[in-house]
């Protein structure tokens, strides 16, 4: 279980940088009731033990729930359908899906899933990888194509990924981005980073690698 492989590419610091952003942008100790949809290796509801909440994660890959279960196992994890919710109506007041709705067939239903078990009040944070990304842009103005992921089923940009969820009840507070999707963030750490979660987030909020949608179920 040890040498199970991560089931996303990123490195540990850009791990880090993501779960970093989620609480810098959501009052966590708030929460009472968290549900992390497509949990994978559990690392989010890993990083909020000093959290008095329960924490419940799902995914749809067996193996990666036996991993959480033996390395998380101050929180419930199950095998389960992120389109087909095994839970009551609001049953959560914070929702976290990080990098899942690009991989679901049923995008739609993901996101009214997770409509539907939020209670009202609570919130949601939507993470997926960023097809309006300033890379993606520059290689269509040259007339070249820029294939994603072959497990991507789906790709978002900000308006796409806005008007999805309004579409199923959410309210949308904010959505930003970081940029790790241009050469000088791996190259030249430093300024790759003042880039990133400066001059660039600044500039251009919504042009970065991944959108982070944070959202809230209205009362």
């Amino acid at each position: 279980m040890d040498k199970l492989k991560k089931p996303t590419r990123w490195t540990e610091t850009e791990r880090k940088e993501i779960l970093a952003i989620i609480k810098d942008n959501l009052d966590l100790e708030s929460s009472t009731k968290i549900l992390d949809i497509g949990c994978g290796l559990g690392d989010f509801l890993g990083s909020l033990d000093y959290i008095d909440a329960e924490k419940v994660g799902i995914d749809i890959e067996k193996k990666y729930v036996e991993h959480c279960k033996i390395h998380h196992p101050e929180c419930t994890f199950k095998v389960a359908d992120a389109c087909d919710l095994p839970f009551p109506d609001e049953s959560f007041d914070l929702i976290i899906s990080i990098c899942a709705i690009e991989h679901v067939e049923n995008p739609s239903a993901l996101v009214r899933e997770a409509f539907r078990v939020c209670k009202p009040g609570g919130h949601a944070v939507f993470v997926t990888p960023n097809i309006g990304r300033w890379r993606r842009v520059i290689m269509a103005m040259k007339q070249k194509r820029r294939i994603e992921s072959p497990q991507h089923k789906h790709g978002w940009d900000y308006h796409i990924l806005y008007h999805l969820l309004d579409t199923y009840g959410w309210t949308v507070r904010k959505i930003t981005s970081r940029f790790v999707d241009f050469p000088f963030y791996r190259l030249l750490p430093r300024i790759g980073h003042h880039l990133s979660y400066g001059f660039l987030l600044r500039r251009f909020p919504w042009s970065g690698s991944e959108l982070f949608a944070f959202c809230v179920k209205e009362t």
